[in-house]
């Protein structure tokens, strides 16, 4: 079940949402995450096709003019990209960002 929702194959039901907020200890911030995320509509109603052709596809293809698709960048070029993003974190910090990958 858990892989399910991890993988978006299944919905969290409100009841999962609290036990693992209990057995986490946290305080109730999973059931106020979940009811935000329950309450509105997560996407337009204009992108609900967009969606539900995603769900049946069997592959995806990107194509980007700026950026190379995560597999084929280097930890260099990874760096490079993350790194403005994270002005403060020290060098030594980035690259424990490769390092656990």
């Amino acid at each position: 079940m858990l892989s399910g929702i991890e993988l978006g194959r299944k919905g969290a039901k409100r009841d999962h949402a609290e036990a693992i907020d209990v057995t986490l200890n946290a305080k109730g911030k999973l059931l106020r995450i979940w009811d935000s995320l329950n309450t509105s509509p997560a996407h337009p109603d204009w992108f609900q096709g967009a969606l539900a052709l995603e769900r049946r596809a069997i592959e995806i293809r990107e194509y980007q003019m700026v950026v190379m698709p995560g597999l084929l960048q280097t930890e260099d070029y990874a760096r490079a990209l993350i790194r403005p993003a994270q002005p403060w974190a020290s060098s030594a910090r980035s690259r424990n960002w490769f390092a656990r990958a």
